[in-house]
């Protein structure tokens, strides 16, 4: 967990907020942040987790990520409906073959 939150310091701008959510999901928010442009670091930060090498316990391994974005967030009247559309949008990023990005809008 501590090379990957390297990797999230890298990539992320200190006002993005980034929170753990569940066992193996993260949440980060890119406030007032076009989807066009949250897709540049987004893009940026599946590629420097497919190729890093990731070691634990003198074991190394590549890892890859699927995520989900949300645009408009500001349409959704509860937190949940967001939280809900993120998830479907990752359920449709793993089931296109994994280390993929989806929107969900």
């Amino acid at each position: 967990m501590i090379e990957l939150s390297n990797l999230l310091k890298r990539v992320f701008r200190r006002t993005d907020p980034i929170y753990r959510y569940g066992s193996e999901e993260i949440i980060i928010m890119l406030p007032f942040t076009p989807i066009t442009k949250a897709l540049i670091p987004i893009e940026r930060l599946r590629d420097a987790i497919a190729n890093h090498n990731f070691e634990k316990d003198g074991t190394k391994t590549n890892v890859t990520v699927s995520i989900g974005l949300s645009a408009n967030y500001s349409k959704f009247e509860q937190p949940e409906q967001l939280i809900e559309g993120l998830g479907t949008a990752l359920v449709r990023a793993k089931e296109r073959g994994r280390n993929k990005v989806d929107i969900f809008e």
